[in-house]
């Protein structure tokens, strides 16, 4: 049985289309957020911290506290930036 608190396998559907929409977002200008690498290694993607807290409140979206407290993949985009005069 696999530790709950270790790492998922990498679903390679998943990564083919993660793939494609990074390739489509960069075609249309759009800078993406991605979690990937604050959140998984080769050996695969972290459902929860060491300690046992859940990083996933449900199948899709981030426990709430465990983004306020590591979620700095967001950063860079939420980061406001000086507008042109």
């Amino acid at each position: 049985m696999q530790n709950p608190s270790g790492p998922v396998a990498i679903d390679q559907a998943q990564m083919a289309l993660r793939a494609e929409l990074t390739a489509l977002a960069a075609r249309a200008g759009a800078e993406v957020i991605d979690p990937f690498n604050s959140l998984c290694t080769p050996a695969g993607c972290l459902a929860q911290t060491s300690d046992g807290t859940p990083i996933f409140k449900d199948t899709s979206h981030f426990n709430p506290a465990w983004a306020v407290a590591h979620a700095d993949f967001i950063d860079t985009t939420l980061h406001v930036r000086s507008i042109p005069k």
